[in-house]
């Protein structure tokens, strides 16, 4: 996304630096208070747009926030949960906006148990609140479930912990 505003603003070279420092930034904005996405963005680029000496601009968040339903899951996911959502009951705990999640579950082309944004547990993965209300919705503990992902940072560690507290 930021390869596309920064690109009249900082040299190419610069751009994959720029974007780890703003997701660095992403992540430490999702360990606070729950806040809509779109201003999660907004409160991660500002800092980063301080750190790397440039013009903040919130179209740039703004323009961020809104490509987010042009994406779609990893290429092997849909064939993957479609495999298992006979047997096993699927349940998605996307750090996804309400407004997202329609078009986004439809896209991984298999039925779902139960969706839970963070919208709805207000809280952005990996902080375990949100784990607890999925919890607390389905009634049962992580001793219950089985957790998969792609994101080390954002949901595996938090993944781990929970098998302690069981």
């Amino acid at each position: 996304m930021a390869t596309k505003f920064m690109a009249d603003r900082m040299a190419h070279s610069d751009l994959p630096a720029f974007c780890i420092d703003w997701s660095y930034s992403r992540f430490d904005q999702v360990l606070g208070a729950w806040t809509p996405y779109s201003d999660l963005l907004r409160e991660s680029l500002r800092p980063t747009f301080k750190v790397w000496g440039g013009e903040y601009r919130e179209a740039d968040a703004d323009s961020a926030y809104e490509v987010i339903p042009t994406w779609g899951p990893h290429d092997d996911v849909p064939a993957g949960l479609s495999k298992i959502a006979g047997d096993i009951p699927l349940v998605i705990p996307p750090n996804a906006m309400d407004e997202h999640i329609d078009r986004n579950v439809g896209l991984l082309g298999a039925p779902f148990h139960a969706i839970y944004t963070a919208q709805m547990a207000q809280a952005q993965k990996p902080r375990m609140i949100g784990f607890d209300y999925i919890f607390d919705q389905l009634g049962c503990g992580p001793e219950d479930m089985m957790h998969v992902s792609s994101s080390f940072a954002t949901t595996f560690i938090s993944a781990t912990f929970l098998k302690f507290r069981c």
